[in-house]
């Protein structure tokens, strides 16, 4: 009946002791899934509660604040293909939170996939398999800069600064790509339904066209072999079918519609989940299928299919009041 000092407790055993206690990560998991519970505590709650006791790294400068190094321009989206179970992505899962918090509000969109490749992940999800064969990524770790540039290197703790800093390389292009397209958008939650439209404005639109949606959650928790407790921008669903959505060719301003219901979501997670598992012959003991709809956001991005260069990218916070229409 105190499932504050119980959550407290699980997360102290599963942080501290040599040998996870099962229990410990099962009560864990049960309170995190509970809608009750989480209601009343956000993973925002959970990462401030834990401030000290996990793997954290924070970069000394800051996209506004390097006045030295003024850039140009900056890519529009960072993708990041991670794997919980895989020790080396350690480095590449803290540098990409860590190059989000040097954008700050620069405006440079973030999105974590998880794929069981080539370890186990109960984070996997049919949008981080699609867009891994997209770009053809069969393991992690593997960051994608603007579609076009691809940085696979990894590592443990101690990598981190040197994997921050081909991050933040990959993000500053000497000569960023120019585009004519904005992306804007705005939603809300109501009855279980995330729900919004993305608005896209450019010239007339080619054949390659597609616009991309993704429900993202800021924080989700999964204990795990990388060390990292808290996993940063996690790809949760797709708004758009796999292969986009098609822009109308008219110029202006086109309006898409978008909606993720929650209880489906929450199915299709545990079915990825169950599929994981017939196929690896393995067990989650943690199965993050709760998805907090106040820790959400949209990521709406435009990308030339032929190239998979990105156009344009915004995110979109989930407002707790509904779209006005």
């Amino acid at each position: 009946g105190r499932p504050m000092r119980a959550w407290s407790r699980f997360a102290q055993a599963v942080l501290t002791d040599d040998e996870v206690p099962p229990g410990a990560l099962l009560g864990l998991d049960r309170l995190n899934r509970d809608a009750a519970f989480r209601a009343s505590f956000s993973m925002a709650d959970a990462e401030e509660l834990l401030e000290g006791r996990t793997l954290e790294f924070h970069p000394a400068d800051r996209f506004e604040a390097d006045a030295q190094e003024k850039p140009t321009g900056r890519v529009r989206l960072v993708e990041l293909f991670s794997c919980v179970d895989l020790p080396d992505t350690t480095a590449p899962e803290l540098a990409f939170r860590g190059l989000a918090e040097y954008f700050g509000d620069a405006g440079v969109g973030f999105i974590q996939y998880h794929l069981t490749s080539p370890a186990t992940d109960p984070l996997i999800t049919a949008v981080s398999e699609a867009r891994a064969r997209f770009y053809g990524v069969a393991e992690a770790p593997a960051a994608i800069f603007d579609g076009e540039t691809s940085v696979g290197v990894g590592g443990s703790a101690r990598d981190i600064d040197a994997v921050y800093r081909a991050y933040r390389k990959a993000a500053l292009p000497e000569k960023p790509a120019e585009s004519v397209w904005q992306v804007a958008g705005r939603a809300g939650v109501s009855g279980g339904v995330i729900a919004g439209t993305i608005e896209l404005t450019g010239p007339q639109a080619g054949s390659d066209l597609r616009l991309h949606v993704v429900l993202c959650e800021r924080l989700v928790m999964a204990p795990s072999a990388n060390g990292v407790f808290m996993h940063f921008q996690v790809a949760r669903a797709a708004a758009t079918p796999p292969e986009g959505l098609a822009v109308p060719e008219t110029g202006g301003t086109r309006q898409f519609p978008v909606e993720v219901r929650l209880a489906e979501l929450a199915k299709a997670l545990e079915a990825a989940l169950q599929r994981d598992e017939e196929v690896k012959n393995v067990e989650y003991q943690v199965r993050p299928t709760f998805v907090d709809p106040s820790a959400c956001n949209l990521v709406a991005f435009l990308q030339d299919s032929s190239t998979k260069r990105i156009l344009a990218a915004v995110t979109v916070d989930v407002s707790s009041a509904p779209q006005e229409p």
